[in-house]
């Protein structure tokens, strides 16, 4: 199995070592941020980009340059290679701005300082946590068996890479969107791969049942064998794994496990320096924590009760958190949580309230099916859509991204349409009465301006 994420001990936490010299004091303020993940990453890249005077230090535990995580599924399915899938390499850019490749240990909100894991200390006027999540894994018999993977970072991707020469059949546990992207990618070598998924239907936070079904058929047709509504209950095996024992009492034969069971925020370095947390560390709308001058961003993240688990909110608290350090007024007030994808090369847009939690709020559904395959479905309460999903393309995705966020009303006439060709608004080669008199204004004030002179020379010549 893959290194599990080292947690700090508390004994990490309670001796930061010696206090800093007054000879050490910064002539410029300095902001340290721990986490090289894309949503770090962007926050450093925002920062520079408003031209913060001060010095940046970016902390990261892998041994890389820092990557964007979104693309390691193509880089296992080949369709990417190492050098794709980089960040921009902001150390050319002359700014004060340094990466360094070293786990964070210890922090002391009192002396602002962090530890890093050779016993190194750097202070810090200001510290933003983007520490992010590690894989979620169900306690069952048989993790520490030889064949055992998680799909989470670049260090799995290469394992994996490896792995996907020798494996003649892979069970992939969770039908969310890494699992299936796993799946898929693993056959890149012809390989037997089995989807193992305990909800109703595949990536069931995103979409629907039709939707759902839609994925598990295209699945299906590369050849992947798809098991809903079960789990894993042991991992078979004496060394190595010989096959998994599910729920539903049947076994199946295979020598690689792969988990994509769900991811869980990384809180610790938080929790042992005092800093309060819940599922994750605790922000309000400045995104700052219980501690002064210390912020988060990113699936560590609880905000309102609410942790995400994916990078888009992650993206809008980073571009948010540089605006306020930057002397900006920015405050965050949550996310409208969105998906475009493209799965197994189907585009898939979701957005809003989705899941089966929302169910008992959604009063009015208005669905459509295109002639060529393509799934299009908007949930409304009171006449306000709060939810989009589609399957294939769908030429109005930023325009229902827009009526979510502004909680814009739905119109008769528009669901009517919907319903009918899968639009809300009328084609661009569509006549209709805005677009006419938009066309329109030129003549009628042409026309206005005629009737306006001659009226002027019939009445002044009496006067």
């Amino acid at each position: 199995m893959s290194k599990a994420y080292r947690v700090p001990t508390p004994v990490d936490a309670v001796d930061p070592g010696p206090a800093p010299s007054k000879k050490s004091a910064r002539k410029n303020e300095t902001i340290i941020v721990v986490g090289s993940g894309p949503v770090g990453f962007h926050f450093i890249q925002e920062l520079l980009k408003r031209r913060y005077p001060g010095n940046i230090l970016l902390f990261g535990d892998e041994p890389w340059r820092p990557y964007n995580r979104i693309h390691l599924s193509s880089l296992l399915a080949g369709d990417m290679r190492y050098q794709q899938i980089l960040l921009p390499d902001v150390d050319k850019t002359g700014s004060r701005f340094r990466f360094i490749n070293r786990r964070i240990m210890a922090l002391d909100v009192h002396e602002k300082l962090v530890r890093d894991e050779r016993g190194g200390e750097h202070h810090f006027d200001k510290l933003v946590l983007a520490t992010g999540s590690r894989p979620w894994l169900p306690q069952i018999k048989g993790l520490d068996l030889t064949g055992v993977y998680v799909f989470r970072d670049l260090n799995d991707a290469q394992k994996l890479l490896a792995r996907s020469v020798r494996t003649r059949r892979t069970v992939v546990v969770g039908g969310g969107l890494l699992g299936v992207e796993a799946a898929r990618a693993m056959q890149r070598n012809h390989t037997d791969v089995v989807l193992v998924h305990q909800g109703n239907r595949l990536m069931n936070r995103q979409l629907d049942f039709e939707a759902g079904a839609i994925l598990k058929h295209s699945l299906e047709g590369y050849g992947v064998q798809v098991l809903l509504n079960t789990g894993v209950k042991v991992i078979l095996g004496k060394h190595a794994v010989t096959g998994v024992e599910l729920r539903n009492g049947s076994k199946l034969d295979c020598d690689t496990v792969i988990f994509a069971t769900g991811i869980q925020p990384n809180v610790e370095l938080a929790r042992y320096a005092g800093i309060k947390v819940g599922r994750g560390i605790r922000v309000d709308d400045t995104l700052g924590t219980s501690q002064a001058d210390i912020f988060a961003v990113g699936e560590c993240v609880e905000h309102r009760n609410e942790v995400y688990g994916v990078l888009a909110p992650g993206l809008e608290q980073a571009s948010i958190l540089a605006n306020r350090l930057c002397k900006g007024g920015a405050e965050y007030r949550g996310s409208f949580v969105s998906a475009q994808l493209k799965v197994l090369d189907l585009p898939v847009f979701t957005m809003g309230w989705i899941g089966d939690e929302y169910e008992k709020q959604i009063d009015e559904v208005a669905l459509y099916h295109g002639p060529q395959g393509e799934y299009r479905k908007l949930f409304l309460k009171r006449s306000v859509i709060k939810g989009v999903v589609a399957v294939g393309e769908c030429p109005e995705r930023s325009r229902l991204q827009d009526m979510i966020a502004r909680e814009r009303i739905v119109w008769p006439w528009q669901l009517r349409r919907f319903r009918l060709e899968g639009l809300l608004w009328p084609r661009q080669d569509s006549p209709d009465l805005q677009g006419w008199f938009v066309r329109c204004r030129l003549p009628i004030a042409l026309v206005m301006f005629v009737l306006l002179s001659v009226f002027l020379l019939l009445v002044l010549p009496d006067r």
